[in-house]
């Protein structure tokens, strides 16, 4: 498949996600555009950035975060880098190793900041179109065009957005050793914990040349209103995120919390969370299935699911007009105090993205699916309205 650029043009920064809009979420709303852990965070992390000292600056090197972080996951500290969120630490090494003008690749589907980051420092977006209109990420062609246009980075999203899949052990080797000498790795693994099971997952690559992990900590240690995120990499790259990376960008209650979450004591907690809401994703999957979506496989506690009735859009393609019944559903969703996530800016028109929630929280929204996407043969008994689409011949 053909990769294609964008020039850093100012319609280009526009990005789409999920979570509340301007003024929050409206009382009662129930959202699953998300992919946080909604069990919430451990006690300890709780205590610890209410007993954050508001009135002095914070530690300028996050030294306690990070010596807790090296000690969890086994790494070197000085290897270790703290930031107010994994999507801060994006846009901060873009800036630091985008040249104006220069190549940054991005496999799609994938997280819109990818491409904002590079817009933002100056550069050129290479996006390389999914394998299969389901969304799997082209490896090979994205190393393709690493070389074909003299990339500076690459970003892979492992697990990735908005499909949970996770690139196998072998294929990332492969993409690792193929890369272009001067080009960097940025292997984002925010949502690793809910792939591995447990917060105590280190880097799929602890410390390599030319790789930088990501890591949030506001997701599966449900700190995402506080904004926490750790990188992992070799001197030099972290030498050149040092040098573009603001004073103070993370917060006193936002280093003790991270801290506070990474012990042993909130490690076991938050795994205990994690496992129940594998169980709840498991669940809802099976649900979403029988109700009449046509739900990806995913490694993750989110999922991707096609709606019955569009029109699958052929790979790489950007056009929306076959998300009719997809946007039908979302909008019905919406009007029962339930959100999902729309993907068509993913390039996935025909899907709609669910991340699992708290038992009670999943049980509505199966209850409203099963409500707006009756059997075959049942009859409908009320005026036609939108949703009235996604009704199956």
């Amino acid at each position: 498949m053909t990769a294609w650029a964008m020039l850093a043009e100012r319609d280009g920064l526009e990005s789409v996600h999920g979570g509340p809009g301007p003024g929050g979420l409206a009382e009662g709303v129930v959202d699953f555009s998300v992919n946080v852990n909604p069990f919430g965070p451990a006690p300890a992390a709780a205590e610890a950035w209410i007993r954050a000292d508001p009135v002095s600056y914070p530690d300028p090197s996050s030294l306690a975060a990070r010596e807790a972080a090296a000690r969890l996951w086994n790494i070197d500290m000085a290897s270790v880098r703290f930031s107010g969120g994994a999507t801060s630490l994006l846009h901060d090494v873009a800036l630091a190793w985008i040249e104006p003008g220069s190549v940054g690749v991005v496999p799609e589907p994938s997280f819109a900041e990818y491409a904002r980051a590079v817009m933002l420092a100056r550069g050129r977006v290479v996006r390389v179109p999914p394998a299969d209109h389901t969304g799997s990420l082209d490896i090979d062609g994205t190393l393709r065009a690493a070389w074909d246009f003299d990339a500076r980075m690459v970003f892979l999203g492992r697990p990735n957005t908005p499909t949970g899949e996770v690139v196998d052990d072998d294929m990332l080797a492969m993409l690792v050793a193929g890369l272009p000498e001067r080009c960097l790795l940025v292997l984002d693994e925010s949502f690793l914990s809910f792939h591995a099971g447990t917060v105590a997952a280190g880097p799929a690559l602890t410390v390599t040349p030319r790789v930088l992990a990501v890591r949030s900590v506001t997701k599966d240690c449900g700190l995402a209103g506080l904004r926490a995120g750790f990188a992992v990499g070799p001197a030099g790259v972290l030498a050149a995120l040092d040098r573009v990376s603001r004073p103070w960008s993370a917060s006193a209650p936002a280093q003790a919390a991270a801290r506070a979450s990474l012990m042993p004591e909130s490690v076991a907690y938050l795994d205990l969370t994690l496992r129940r809401l594998a169980s709840e994703t498991e669940a809802i999957v099976c649900a979403v299935a029988a109700a009449g979506l046509e739900p990806r496989r995913s490694r993750t506690n989110f999922f991707c699911a096609r709606v019955p009735g569009t029109v699958q859009a052929g790979a790489g393609s950007r056009d929306d007009s076959s998300g009719v019944a997809a946007e039908a559903l979302a909008t019905a969703l919406d009007a029962e105090g339930l959100r999902v996530r729309r993907c068509g800016s993913f390039g996935m028109p025909g899907y709609l993205r669910i991340g699992a929630r708290l038992p009670e929280q999943n049980r509505r929204l199966i209850t409203a699916l099963n409500a707006l996407m009756p059997a075959p043969g049942r009859p409908v008994s009320r005026s036609p309205t939108p949703s009235d689409s996604l009704r199956r011949p």
